[in-house]
């Protein structure tokens, strides 16, 4: 998976599979983890990340290992999210979630 990373956006075709890979509770922590730094790898040089990987690693924060929850803030901070994306991410991870 770190080869795919250092691909850059060539390997933008392995994203659905990577995402897959993460979002497959599974999987071993350091896989998932892995696959979540190839994904922020591969979208950092294009800044596209397809729906289907930020759903995952969105829901990758609220995992109870902190290397996922880690692994998957750090490839959302490297795509290029538009407010709408951010703010759902913001809004998905605070802490008072009852109050407006």
């Amino acid at each position: 998976m770190q080869a795919l990373g250092r691909m850059g956006d060539r390997a933008s075709e392995a994203l659905q599979l990577l995402a897959e890979i993460f979002a497959n509770k599974d999987n071993k922590v350091p896989v998932r983890a892995a696959a979540a730094d190839a994904i922020g790898e591969i979208v950092k040089p294009t800044e596209n990340m397809p729906l289907s990987c930020r759903e995952a690693l969105a829901e990758g924060l609220n995992d109870p290992a902190l290397e996922v929850q880690k692994a998957a803030s750090k490839a959302l901070g490297k795509a290029d999210l538009k407010g709408g994306d951010r703010f759902n991410i913001f809004k998905a991870q605070r802490v008072h979630k009852n109050q407006p």
